[in-house]
């Protein structure tokens, strides 16, 4: 059985985990696997442009506890990348 959009709240706090973790899956996967097939400029730009775009400052700044440890890991995975990126040739 499918949930409804309606039916699910997403102020929940296992439902706001379960979506923060899946975009870090996601961020996971996009930096290990998709950046391996562009020149490195171009990988280091989107990089970059995927920092800017989470707005993690911004997210940052409301000072919750399960943001913060979001926060800290998408930092830590994009420094990461740019490193393993930066290193490559």
């Amino acid at each position: 059985m499918t949930e409804n959009k309606s039916d699910i709240d997403w102020s929940a706090p296992e439902r706001r985990d379960m979506v923060l973790e899946a975009h870090l899956d996601t961020l996971i996967y996009l930096t290990t696997n998709l950046f391996v097939h562009l020149p490195k400029q171009d990988a280091l730009s989107i990089l970059d442009a995927t920092a800017k775009d989470l707005k993690l400052d911004q997210l940052e700044s409301a000072g919750e506890d399960h943001t913060q440890r979001y926060v800290n890991a998408a930092r830590e995975i994009l420094k990461r990348a740019a490193a393993n990126v930066k290193a490559s040739d």
